[in-house]
């Protein structure tokens, strides 16, 4: 499978497949988040995920799963907006912003953050590998 090399806005991403299912692939994971739909997005992040978060946090998969299973994670809102996504060979990422409404253990993390999300392409399939989150100024 060839794949499309360069950086594209994501609003341009009509003529690209692969963009488009990097495009897909964020606004399904945002939506299962809100939904708090686990088996899903166990199946979507492989073990080998890492999340770096604000101030530097390391999360695992592990890690993340069960902030959400337990309800110390809840996103009440999360809108993605995908600004661009560059694909090399068989690596994605994609760069944007969130706006959030949740909780996170026991406190309110509403606001805007940005984010770049990794993936790579194993047997023709896009994985989500790393994501890296910051939140904006107050």
């Amino acid at each position: 499978m060839k794949l499309t090399e360069g950086t594209v806005d994501c609003g341009d991403a009509a003529e690209d497949g692969n963009i488009r299912e990097i495009i897909r692939l964020e606004q399904e994971r945002a939506a299962l988040l809100v939904a708090r739909d686990i088996e899903a997005i166990e199946r979507l992040v492989p073990d080998s995920y890492t999340m770096t978060r604000t101030g530097g946090v390391i999360l695992d998969k592990g890690d993340v799963m069960a902030a959400l299973k337990s309800g110390e994670l809840v996103y009440e809102e999360l809108h993605r907006e995908c600004r661009k996504v560059t694909i090399s060979q068989n690596t994605a990422a994609a760069t944007g912003l969130d706006t959030v409404k949740g909780m996170f253990k026991g406190q309110r993390v509403d606001g805007q953050y940005r984010f770049r999300n990794t993936y790579v392409q194993t047997d023709g399939r896009w994985e989500l590998v790393a994501t890296m989150s910051s939140r904006m100024g107050k």
